[in-house]
């Protein structure tokens, strides 16, 4: 008997904390054939920016690893044109991310993946830029804004049949002006958290040197 109501509160208190843990965002669908004005504004907003320079930490736990593992670097998105992704530390690494996949930039080599890495460039492109149209063809989209301030939430879950529903099971945009951060919950049960800082629209040019990463 005591063992019977020991299960029965355990799986209360996994309910309880499941429910705790749903963030509220996802209690707010949006349907894409009339999204709600408050979404197109933010989206809009964004998606105007030509370019968008900043810096990232990312926080990437693992299921089977006891300590998160956090890298730190500096990152461009390019309007059109995609998001070049440089990895300071622990190690060094430069990636481009576009909608044509994603690209090992120093070994001159795309990431393998076919299709998958073709709709994960495009995803992630358009998760930085607010490109609501590319987003769309993934993922049921879910919108809050706080009534207080500006601050934002974009809530994503892949719709069943797309090949990111393989590998993630949703993801979470805040901000303001600009997205602020990024929560990404995976089908495995990792998770990763990217946090921009010091964000620029200037200059809204490239640099020569910037220009021949997109030029590879």
């Amino acid at each position: 008997m005591m063992l019977s109501r020991l299960l029965v509160v355990l799986l209360a208190a996994v309910q309880a904390s499941t429910a705790l843990a749903q963030p509220a965002v996802f209690n707010y669908p949006q349907d894409l054939q009339q999204p709600s004005a408050e979404l197109l504004s933010t989206t809009a907003a964004m998606s105007e920016v030509t370019v968008l320079r900043g810096k990232f930490q990312q926080t990437k736990q693992i299921t089977v690893l006891s300590r998160p593992l956090i890298s730190t670097g500096q990152f461009m998105s390019v309007k059109a044109r995609g998001l070049l992704w440089q990895t300071v530390q622990p190690v060094k690494s430069t990636y481009l991310i576009s909608p044509q996949g994603i690209k090992n930039i120093a070994a001159d080599t795309a990431i393998p993946g076919g299709g998958f890495s073709q709709s994960l460039g495009g995803v992630f492109s358009a998760l930085i830029s607010g490109d609501l149209l590319t987003l769309k063809q993934f993922f049921n989209v879910y919108f809050y804004q706080s009534e207080i301030d500006a601050d934002w939430s974009i809530g994503l879950i892949p719709h069943k049949e797309s090949l990111i529903a393989k590998g993630i099971a949703s993801i979470i945009l805040t901000g303001d002006e600009y997205v602020q951060a990024i929560s990404i919950d995976e089908v495995s049960g990792d998770t990763t958290k990217i946090v921009f800082s010091a964000l620029q629209t200037e200059p809204a040019t490239l640099s020569s040197m910037e220009e021949q990463y997109f030029a590879k």
